[in-house]
């Protein structure tokens, strides 16, 4: 492996562990608070703050839709889940 190839697949794994911990940390928040509401609005802004950013950002929209999709197929939360993607 190139050094360059060892330093993309460095930032790679590193951008795996960012998603996951934003993944979790907000399928925490929504389930804590979802019966509280009428639902969840989850809003970003232009690029989420990161070294990559649009590409991060597209990893986190993947996330998210994936945290929706559990919030309607598997009936994970009693309220929906919204989501609002800023100038992506």
């Amino acid at each position: 492996m190139t050094d360059r190839s060892a330093e993309i697949s460095k930032i790679n794994d590193e951008n795996q562990e960012e998603d996951e911990e934003l993944f979790n940390s907000l399928d925490e928040i929504i389930s804590q608070n979802i019966d509280e509401i009428d639902g969840v609005v989850i809003s970003f802004p232009e690029k989420i703050n990161s070294k990559n950013g649009i590409a991060h950002t597209a990893r986190a929209f993947m996330w998210i839709c994936d945290l929706a999709l559990k919030s309607i197929l598997d009936e994970k939360y009693s309220q929906p889940v919204w989501i609002l993607m800023n100038n992506l």
